[in-house]
């Protein structure tokens, strides 16, 4: 039961007295219905389409050094990913030819991907297309500095 005196101005209900002075005077309840409304988008429920939305954008990364040359992690996540590689010849005394390998382990089998030599100065490479979650990466240095980036899909 709602008087919509309270709830509603436009829709005051004048009672036996008259029209509604004042919001709680002269009113009569009226029992209104209204529909369960999603908070956050204020849509009627049966409209709302924030639950496809509710999810977070997580980054992670892999990277490696010359002195931890390996790295490995799983992708996880709701969703494929894309990988960014970034990656840095080091600017100190060891193995002449620098170089970055990237393996990825899934369901698909296993590819890899090796960058040698690096050339001198900072590269970015984003062309290892989607990579599905359960995949295991790996990325392995020799005398550079590399990270692996991406993104994952957390729903919740």
């Amino acid at each position: 039961m709602c008087c919509q005196c309270c709830c509603e101005p436009a829709a005051w209900q004048p009672g036996p007295w008259g029209a509604c002075p004042q919001p709680w005077y002269g009113c009569v309840p009226v029992p209104v219905y209204y529909p369960p409304c999603c908070p956050a988008c204020g849509r009627p429920a049966e409209a709302c389409c924030c639950h496809k939305a509710r999810a977070l954008l997580w980054p992670l990364e892999l990277a490696a050094d010359p002195t931890q040359t390996t790295g490995t992690r799983i992708v996880g996540g709701a969703d494929e990913v894309n990988l960014v590689l970034e990656y840095l010849p080091a600017d100190q005394p060891g193995p002449p030819d620098p170089e970055v390998t990237v393996e990825l382990t899934g369901d698909a089998g296993t590819s890899t991907t090796a960058i040698k030599p690096v050339p001198a100065g900072f590269h970015v490479k984003d062309d290892f297309g989607q990579v599905s979650p359960g995949t295991k990466l790996t990325l392995t240095v020799k005398n550079c500095y590399a990270r692996l980036r991406w993104c994952e899909r957390v729903e919740y």
